[in-house]
């Protein structure tokens, strides 16, 4: 198949138009036209985006012999990546690094699968302890969100529903489990007094303040004030 072939198939499968895909490359719809008509190619620069956008390697776009789709493995997106991108990690396994050097000891990341999001917040599960566990994450704490593949049986054995997410109906899936929030705060204070984190069971939440039941005592959480919360 040829690369004209693929980018329209790819194209018309996410639902976009030429527009679209020459907004991504900074080209005009004109230069996209002549991509698809097989008139012309994109450069190097411009396969990459494309590759990037539609999670496929460049293998793929560029070798008329591979039929079949083979996906990116770890493409790396900024926090500051325009929606379009976004959209096309929602439903996909991710490696989840965080912005804060605070958060560094979190080692290789959060495996997340994110199901959804929004201008401050990303939705889905996280892997902890060989379990699927729900959780939010503020969009301008990670750093990083890397593709990755996840066997079938793995899928499968995890069990996540696909839906539209928002804030409120994670917290409907929180409410009344044992949590774990996440503030931002400096190096020194993660360091020597293990950062400011509450671990408890979240009783009620309302105009952005959590209550969360930790130990003997009712803790308030800013919901401005929050990296991460995560059923534990």
């Amino acid at each position: 198949m040829k690369f004209a072939d693929k980018l329209e198939r790819l194209r018309k499968t996410r639902g976009l138009s030429q527009e679209n895909i020459a907004e991504k490359c900074h080209v005009s719809r004109q230069a996209v036209s002549k991509w698809e008509s097989g008139n012309s190619l994109p450069d190097i620069d411009n396969l990459i985006i494309i590759g990037r956008l539609f999670g496929v390697s460049l293998d793929y776009l560029v070798n008329d012999k591979i039929e079949e789709v083979i996906p990116l493995a770890a493409v790396s997106y900024s926090d500051n990546a325009e929606d379009g991108l976004l959209s096309t990690v929602v439903g996909k396994w991710c490696i989840i690094q965080f912005n804060f050097a605070e958060y560094s000891l979190f080692g290789d990341g959060w495996k997340m699968k994110i199901l959804g999001y929004d201008d401050k917040f990303f939705y889905g599960k996280r892997i902890h302890h060989r379990k699927a566990k729900w959780c939010i994450i503020k969009r301008k704490a990670i750093k990083s969100y890397d593709l990755i593949q996840i066997s079938a049986n793995k899928e499968s054995a995890y069990n996540i529903e696909e839906s539209d997410l928002d804030f409120n109906f994670i917290l409907e899936k929180l409410y009344g489990k044992k949590c774990i929030f996440g503030k931002e705060c400096d190096w020194l204070t993660r360091i020597f007094i293990g950062g400011d984190e509450i671990k408890g069971i979240i009783q009620s939440y309302d105009c952005g303040i959590l209550n969360i039941k930790a130990g003997n005592k009712t803790r308030v959480a800013d919901i401005t004030e929050m990296v991460y919360l995560s059923e534990l």
